[in-house]
């Protein structure tokens, strides 16, 4: 191992980058031949290419030394003019059989700085085609210097896309540069302006000048032929920016070539907001204005689509489905209330309160039906992708199972059969076809459960977000939300833990390391744990702390058992590892080991009578401790011994078993649950939703024109100063809390009440 090498990575990994330049500078000097590469790789990736620069420039050239001549010449290029790059011998390159896909990189890198710098804009875009290729084709592999070149590339790029109207779109390559792992200092502030410069649907305002503001020490990232023609943005008045909102409003597209002079006009759609009888509008159907049964109706140009078909847990589903379906032929008076009318159902995730209702939907009678080779579905579309498939096929079949034993249970598994086999995939090229006109929609990653995404849907000029249920902070499980880029016109976003007073107090790690300690504490005296969790998420996340923990403490072996729902829901999770964290991933496989799964009443018999010799945590749903479920059987089986411990990790129902077991008098839990309560309780609140002050962010980074909470508490979120709501509202955007049954048109940028 290199001398400097081991400090160097740990400064690095840590953040330090200024103390890992200066051990990369201070070792220059020390290097032998075999140092070369490795050297200028470590240089690459804290972007220190004036090192690089400075080893080449001692460095004598010759076959051998060809990978890092390229990697000098690259560098060169970052920091020089260039005018100056050096030139390698062609007789050398001859000796050169083959060039490394990642030498082939930088080579094409350099070659369209030079390129854009001379305006060869022919050449440029070879250069382009050839990077954009060669990032797809080795994307599963590692070499130093592509993460390094990739960003920096498509900076390049993006202004020659827009230029000349190459493929793939800005938005595309705006969301590559922004998913890498480091970014170099400065590529997230272009990244910002570009999208407001060659975002086709937007109107200038004072945003661009602040974006401009925040980009302009980064310049030189930008190519020489738009780089001129910046600074004007900053001295753009107030009464500039609104000649040119006119302009654009009259010829659309005119504003760059008419304010910058570029040679070709980038031309964007025609304004929905000045066309005529064309609008966009919502209508909540349910869980605007509380956190169940979601379900919403959007309106773009001729097309109806809903969002989620959920139920609200604390209606009796017929009733909960009679109710949605009521609301939702209201919302379509303005001609035949029919829910056929409906173009297609687009499924956020998996939770009941966004899934429960469509076994309902599948055997309404006046749902249209067509044939297909297997077997009968809906002529309405319902759209979700793989993960939540996958789940919705166990929740929704656990769902049935419960209701067989009713007199006349709402759905049965066949409804449940033949609702799974009407989902279909998103398309691939966002094109929904079943839109009467053009429309587009995305989906992006929401940070909530597995599969959970926001829906980003276009039509004509309108981009329309709606979130889902999202987590801004990272969990064990799943990354945190992945923020598309602008501009957005209208935010559709929920906002559970919107007030003050729903915010959680604790960070993420610090509920994980308490929740953790007292695991701790509880097997170290000998006792065993009860966790109810909630099947979805939080069971796997707790699982992820269990394995995490017992690796660190291999002193304290324990037994980790699983049972209940969570089983079915762990199986999915594994069968789509690779949608997980890198961190779950790693627990997941060391579980594999240790993780015992109970399925049986005869196994949950021998687990009691085991628990006895040896301590143990049982991970089982419902998170709530609902009367029947596995959860409930271990609580009140184990609940009476001192030593043992119940550890609530979710919400609770002020009328759950789960709040009955955790209130200061116990005498309730024995009365009304018979459960003799006197274990310790403990209550951990892990949530997979956005605290508030990650909403903020979100919005913030947004920055969207028009916004519409929903899933939340609307009454709370009015009352409290300290909302999302009032907050946001405070400082000047145009929000609004979610009314069921209200509709909400936007046109002219604005959003108007009915």
């Amino acid at each position: 191992m290199k001398s400097w090498s081991s400090e160097f990575q740990i400064l690095r990994a840590s953040g330090k980058l200024d103390q890992a330049h200066q051990i990369l500078q201070d070792n220059i000097s020390n290097l032998i031949n075999e140092d070369y590469l490795a050297y200028g790789d470590a240089c690459a990736s804290i972007f220190a290419w004036d090192l690089i620069v400075a080893l080449g420039d001692s460095t004598s050239r010759d076959a051998r030394s060809y990978p890092l001549w390229i990697r000098y010449r690259y560098a060169q290029g970052r920091i020089r003019s260039v005018a100056d790059l050096v030139i390698w011998p062609l007789d050398t390159l001859n000796e050169i059989d083959t060039i490394h896909p990642e030498l082939r990189l930088i080579d094409c890198a350099t070659d369209l700085n030079l390129t854009l710098g001379e305006e060869r804009w022919a050449a440029a875009s070879t250069a382009a085609a050839t990077i954009l290729e060669l990032l797809e084709t080795y994307s599963d592999q590692e070499y130093p210097f592509f993460s390094q070149i990739r960003s920096h590339s498509f900076l390049q790029i993006i202004p020659l896309a827009a230029r000349h109207a190459v493929n793939p779109t800005t938005a595309a390559l705006l969301r590559e540069i922004l998913s890498a792992d480091i970014l170099e200092p400065g590529v997230f502030e272009v990244a910002t302006l570009y999208a407001w410069l060659f975002a086709p649907d937007e109107s200038w305002d004072h945003r661009l000048q602040r974006a401009a503001a925040k980009a302009d020490p980064f310049l030189h990232f930008v190519p020489s032929f738009l780089r001129c023609y910046l600074p004007n943005i900053l001295a753009l008045s107030s009464e500039d920016i609104q000649q040119i909102r006119e302009i654009d409003e009259v010829l659309p597209g005119l504003r760059l070539p008419a304010r910058f002079g570029l040679k070709r006009k980038y031309v964007s759609a025609p304004s929905i907001a000045t066309s005529a009888g064309t609008t966009f509008s919502f209508t909540s159907i349910s869980g605007a204005s509380t956190i169940s049964g979601n379900s919403h109706l959007i309106r773009l140009g001729s097309s109806l689509l809903l969002l989620d078909l959920g139920l609200n847990v604390n209606i009796p589903p017929a009733q909960a489905y009679q109710g949605i379906k009521a609301n939702l032929l209201a919302a379509l008076s303005d001609g035949k209330p029919d829910i056929n009318r409906l173009h297609a159902i687009l499924i956020s995730h998996a939770h009941t309160d966004h899934i429960g209702l469509l076994p309902l939907l599948y055997r309404d009678s006046d749902l249209a039906m067509i044939n297909t080779s297997a077997g009968s579905k809906p002529n309405i579309r319902i759209m979700a992708n793989d993960p939540t498939r996958e789940l919705a096929a166990v929740m929704l079949k656990d769902s049935a199972n419960l209701h067989r034993r009713s007199a006349e249970p709402p759905f049965t598994e066949v409804d449940v059969t033949g609702v799974l086999r009407a989902i279909d995939p998103f398309p691939e090229d966002g094109q929904l076809d079943s839109f009467r006109d053009r429309g587009r929609i995305e989906t992006w990653h929401a940070g909530h459960i597995l599969g959970s995404q926001m829906l980003l849907l276009e039509h004509q000029d309108v981009r329309i977000l709606f979130t889902g249920d999202i987590n801004t902070v990272a969990q064990a499980t799943v990354d945190p939300v992945l923020c598309p880029p602008g501009p957005i016109d209208v935010l559709i976003m929920e906002h559970t833990y919107g007030s003050e007073s729903g915010h959680i107090q604790l960070s993420r790690e610090e509920q994980e390391s308490a929740f953790v300690q007292a695991v701790d504490r509880v097997l170290r005296r000998g006792g065993t744990i009860v966790v109810p969790a909630f099947a979805v998420g939080r069971a796997q996340e707790i699982l992820c702390l269990l394995s995490e923990h017992a690796q660190n403490n291999a002193d304290l072996f324990y037994e980790i058992y699983l049972d209940g729902l969570a089983r079915s829901i762990t199986a999915a999770y594994d069968y789509h590892i690779d949608e997980t964290t890198l961190r779950y991933q790693a627990a997941r496989k060391w579980l594999d080991r240790r993780l015992t799964v109970i399925s049986t009443d005869d196994e949950r018999e021998q687990f009691l009578e085991s628990v006895q010799d040896r301590p143990s945590v049982i991970v089982a749903s419902s998170g709530m401790l609902k009367t029947g479920s596995a959860s409930h059987f271990y609580a009140r089986s184990l609940a009476g011994d001192a030593a043992n411990a119940i550890f609530l990790t979710g919400y609770m129902a002020e009328d759950s078993e789960a709040a009955l077991i955790y209130s200061a008098n116990k005498q309730d839990a024995l009365d009304q649950l018979g459960i003799d309560v006197r274990c310790e309780v403990q209550h951990f609140h892990f949530t997979a939703h956005a605290p508030r002050l990650g909403l903020l962010n979100f919005v913030h980074e947004l920055e969207p024109r028009t916004i519409i909470l929903v899933h939340g508490d609307a009454n709370r979120s009015q009352k409290d100063p300290a909302s999302v709501y009032n907050i946001l509202r405070n400082e000047g955007f145009d929000i609004h809390l979610g009314q069921e049954s209200i509709t909400a048109t936007y046109r002219n940028g604005r959003l108007v009440i009915a």
